[in-house]
């Protein structure tokens, strides 16, 4: 009989390894418009934003701006961290980038058209006790208002978001002639419910905006009570008199939050 063999028969090349020794290629890092500036390849710290995106900068940034961030990194060894940000509503990339620009020393983004998406940063600033940003997003948005004219209706709700009730009163104070319009493209039943303001929860179109009964009832939900009571209260004189003076509603609804303590 022949000699057997000792050897076992050799596997093809691509299955030289076996299943429990294969490594997984690691994936490309995802790339946007927000992210691309934050690929730092020596830096110790990743942020993951609820989209995914990853930005990679350095802790000591994070550190001088944020306390909660420099408590984070506070513990533990000098190695490269990952920190992933859950939060879909106020932690995308959109907002993290805003946010890293202003640690950078660069300006916020202005804004496009509306003054949309602020807010976000607002609530991420004020999760991660970073006033640097809130200070510069409250500069910015005075400037943008001067260079763009945004509506007075979103600087009144950003004002809101910041708790800046000298922004708010600049708003008032500058909402002039300003009303709700209707969607050109709705219909002619929907643009009769929208001028009936007991038939829709939207904008109540052709009236001033800043009149509280016109506002939809999401924007009236997030505007915080104390703010919504003393425009209320400053929109009128003795007698329930409605006021059309804005510079005397602006003083009213200012000499207010005065007194409610949430001016010093």
């Amino acid at each position: 009989m022949p000699e057997s063999s000792s050897l076992s028969p050799k596997r093809p090349a691509s299955d030289d390894l076996s299943h429990e020794g294969m490594k997984k290629a690691k994936s490309p890092t995802k790339i946007n418009k927000y992210n691309k500036d934050y690929q730092d390849p020596e830096a110790d710290v990743t942020l993951v934003a609820s989209d995914g995106y990853q930005f990679k900068v350095s802790s000591y940034v994070l550190k001088a701006a944020s306390t909660v961030f420099r408590d984070m990194f506070i513990i533990g060894d000098n190695a490269s961290r990952e920190v992933s940000l859950t939060d879909k509503t106020f932690e995308g990339s959109r907002t993290l980038a805003m946010f890293l620009a202003v640690c950078h020393g660069k300006p916020i983004f202005p804004p496009t058209d509306k003054l949309q998406g602020y807010d976000s940063l607002v609530s991420f600033a004020r999760k991660y006790d970073a006033p640097m940003v809130t200070q510069q997003l409250t500069t910015a948005v005075y400037q943008w208002y001067h260079d763009h004219a945004y509506s007075p209706f979103d600087i009144f709700k950003l004002g809101c978001s910041l708790d800046q009730p000298r922004m708010v009163a600049f708003a008032i104070r500058n909402s002039g002639n300003y009303v709700w319009v209707c969607d050109e493209n709705a219909s002619a039943e929907a643009l009769a419910n929208f001028k009936d303001p007991v038939k829709t929860v939207e904008n109540v179109p052709s009236i001033p905006l800043l009149n509280l009964y016109t506002w939809n009832f999401k924007s009236f939900k997030a505007i915080p009570d104390e703010y919504k009571w003393a425009l209320s209260r400053a929109q009128h004189g003795p007698g329930g008199t409605f006021k059309t003076d804005l510079g005397e509603i602006a003083d009213g609804f200012f000499s207010l939050m005065k007194l409610m303590g949430k001016i010093e």
